[in-house]
């Protein structure tokens, strides 16, 4: 799913569930907010794993969660 698809799905999801009209901010923009906030989250993934020393390839990550260490 392309990011502008995932936006427009979470943008629909807002207005069937009437979360914008708590803020009055348009559903768009929420799911623009909301996209920006999962990048920047993966960007603090990968200098995590970085600063750590570790891969940032999504099988290592699972590894740490599963209990193993890649290293």
């Amino acid at each position: 799913m392309s990011a502008n698809s995932l936006q427009t799905e979470i943008a629909r999801i807002l207005n069937l569930a009437s979360r914008e009209n708590a803020t009055g901010t348009p559903d768009f923009i929420l799911s623009t907010y909301l996209v920006s906030c999962l990048a920047a989250f993966e960007v603090a993934v990968q200098h995590r794993a970085e600063w750590r020393g570790e891969s940032i390839e999504l099988p290592a990550l699972q590894g740490l969660v599963n209990g193993d260490d890649p290293r």
